[in-house]
């Protein structure tokens, strides 16, 4: 399913996003001005915000699946749940809390900006995980970045950080990332 070229869709009172099926995988909202005043994203799917223009999402909540963000995304925060991710190469304005969940930046590779605070927490028991993909050393195209314009808090002990070798890339002594 794909919306482009409309001038806007607005969604109001907390809609939930559900999005159950791997043949709905790629489900993408692009060139289109997304309004919500929060929502939950349920299900295994993936759903894109990929308009270039300023979207508006308020409150969001990742349970399951993935939330690609590849253009730009006003948000109050964004939440990333046990079995969700976060994805995208594109602008968050606002907090970002990964709560078990999975923060994977970039589209294979690329660079995640976030206009805000990154707080990832586990519970204790399931830590929340950071996969970065490491193909080369320039930022954004050679492997996977985050930018945050706020704090980074790292809240507890069974957090990870996963980088995944992208294509041939072998690092050499000396390389900095």
């Amino acid at each position: 399913v794909t919306l482009n070229a409309v001038t806007g869709v607005t969604f109001s009172n907390g809609a939930v996003v559900g999005i159950a099926n791997s043949a709905l995988a790629g489900t993408s909202v692009s060139s289109v001005i997304v309004k919500f005043s929060g929502f939950t994203k349920d299900g295994e799917g993936k759903l894109i915000i990929a308009a270039t223009s300023a979207n508006t999402l308020g409150d969001v909540v990742v349970d399951a699946g993935t939330l690609t963000i590849n253009g730009t995304a006003n948000v109050n925060s964004i939440t990333v749940n046990d079995a969700g991710t976060l994805g995208g190469s594109g602008t968050i304005s606002g907090n970002v809390d990964i709560r078990g969940g999975t923060l994977s930046p970039g589209n294979s590779p690329g660079k995640q900006t976030i206009n805000g605070d990154l707080n990832i927490y586990d519970d204790g028991v399931i830590g929340s995980k950071a996969v970065i993909q490491l193909g080369g050393t320039v930022a954004g195209t050679g492997y996977d970045q985050v930018a945050v314009d706020g704090a980074v808090n790292i809240v507890g002990t069974h957090s990870q950080l996963n980088v995944v070798q992208d294509g041939t890339f072998i690092p050499s002594r000396g390389d900095v990332f």
